[in-house]
């Protein structure tokens, strides 16, 4: 099944579009994506295409404690100790954790419409090489899982947990 969409992974952030929803915004630029040879895909590139990468922000209620947690849950690096916006990473994968009370009011991410489910209708996706150490490491830190370590109708085995500002994450494997 071809489709313009490509399924977003964080070793390649390929995919074209834009997906925001509450309490979440997905940063993306377009990329060429056709069955034209190598040669006319370049002859009809725009600057934009040829470079392309995703962060997302997520706009939270204590920004130390989200960082704190893809720190110590999921081994994000990165700053940690700011009240207002911490960047974080693993791999290619780049979040934003930023101080949902610092936007100005009507902002589409503002605390008061934040004030229902976070997340509402995305599911966050982190790829690992080892999901069985991943696994690991989460219960070891005494977080809850949610949907425990199982494979799925699709072939591949996951599990899933709902961060602290309960954004909903699939771990899975490659």
């Amino acid at each position: 099944m071809s489709t313009e969409l490509e399924t977003i992974r964080p070793s390649t952030a390929a995919f074209t579009g834009l997906v925001a929803a509450v309490g979440i915004a997905v940063l993306i630029w377009p990329r060429a994506h056709s069955a034209a040879s190598p040669d006319e895909a370049a002859a009809n590139a725009t600057p934009a295409a040829s470079n392309m990468s995703v962060r997302f922000e997520l706009f939270v209620e204590d920004t130390r404690k989200s960082a704190a947690f893809y720190h110590r849950v999921l081994g994000f690096e990165g700053a940690m100790d700011s009240p207002d916006y911490n960047p974080i990473q693993s791999g290619s994968v780049k979040i934003g954790i930023c101080n949902a009370h610092k936007l100005w009011k009507g902002h589409h991410f503002s605390p008061e419409a934040l004030a229902g489910q976070k997340g509402a209708g995305v599911e966050i996706v982190l790829e690992v090489d080892d999901l069985d150490a991943t696994y690991k490491r989460v219960v070891e830190n005494g977080y809850p899982i949610r949907d425990g370590l199982a494979k799925r109708p699709w072939g591949l085995r996951d599990f899933r947990i709902v961060d602290p500002d309960g954004y909903y994450l699939r771990i899975t494997e490659r």
